[in-house]
């Protein structure tokens, strides 16, 4: 193989290396920017006439927070403290008002959704140095 032969490989595999790495950048935004809309919209929907809504927006907040976990998982050098945080709101969100029972069958488990989030929060937790501080930083004060 001749050097420029191996300069031309080399300049591919850094290309599909950067647009891997792009394609990761752009899944993780998505699922949080989904995450984020559909935990405020049930947040909003307060009324128990809006049921076929919550159900739609929870639905789109689990498969959300279980694609932001996982890329959680899978590439925590990628995730910043606003995906850390929304992962924490949910969770929060998910224990406090949506418990087993009143779940529509159309959701996963709440059970599985919380699993999944713990998994990304101790992976984060073992990765970064101390992603509790990223809570103190967004909200300005200790949790």
């Amino acid at each position: 193989m001749s050097f420029a032969g191996f300069l031309v490989l080399v300049a591919v595999l850094s290309f599909l290396q950067g647009k891997a790495s792009a394609q990761r950048r752009v899944e993780i935004q998505l699922a949080n920017d989904d995450a984020f809309f559909c935990l405020y919209a049930l947040k909003a929907l307060k009324e128990p006439e809006k049921e076929k809504w919550k159900t739609l927006f929870g639905v789109g907040l689990d498969g959300a927070a279980l694609k932001l976990s996982e890329m959680s998982i899978r590439h925590p050098e990628l995730i910043a403290n606003t995906n850390y945080n929304l992962m924490i709101q949910i969770q929060d969100y998910l224990m406090e008002h949506r418990h087993p029972p009143d779940r529509s069958p159309a959701l996963k488990p709440v059970d599985e959704v919380l699993a999944k989030i713990a998994e990304a929060s101790a992976k984060l937790h073992s990765v970064h140095p101390d992603p509790r501080k990223w809570e103190e930083e967004e909200s300005g004060h200790a949790r």
